[in-house]
């Protein structure tokens, strides 16, 4: 049977077979690289020396807050746009609706280093304990609210993961 095309001699194809394996590894080893600078994963923290030097404050908030056993239950409502309410209802470890919180939320995505949004809590006037505020959640997934602020002099801070 003969070939439509020569056949390639043996001292020249298996050179060539030596440089298309060294070709196609070298392709992935760039493409992996590529990939792994622009998938918008993980990113560095900044200014986390900063933070780590504030560490006692910030761990007394976190304590602060689990002292009064803070439950916050975030509800964003749907909408077309992006920006979305977002109702968020505070209470004590007795039930008690938290009215005097003064701080700020922060929208976060688990796989960013640095927040979404952040905006100061606004409390709804006739509801005690709830606040509520316009946040840019342009996507679905899943969201960590977090809540940094205080009650009196008293610093709170707790956080509260959700799939929207």
């Amino acid at each position: 049977m003969k070939l439509p095309f020569p056949s390639i001699p043996a001292h020249i194809r298996w050179p060539g077979f030596v440089v298309a394996l060294l070709l196609i590894s070298i392709t992935a080893s760039f493409y992996t690289l590529y990939k792994a600078q622009t998938d918008g994963g993980a990113a560095i923290v900044k200014d986390y020396y900063e933070k780590g030097k504030q560490w006692d404050d910030t761990a007394k908030a976190i304590r602060n807050g689990d002292e009064l056993t803070v439950s916050v239950r975030v509800m964003p409502a749907s909408s077309d746009g992006e920006m979305r309410p977002v109702e968020i209802s505070v209470q004590d470890q007795s039930g008690t609706a938290v009215s005097d919180l003064n701080g700020m939320i922060r929208a976060l995505r688990p796989h960013l280093s640095a927040p979404v949004a952040a905006v100061p809590l606004h409390p709804v006037a006739d509801s005690p304990g709830t606040y509520r505020q316009l946040l840019p959640i342009a996507s679905d997934g899943v969201w960590d609210f977090e809540i940094d602020g205080s009650r009196g002099d008293t610093p709170i801070q707790t956080t509260v993961r959700t799939r929207l």
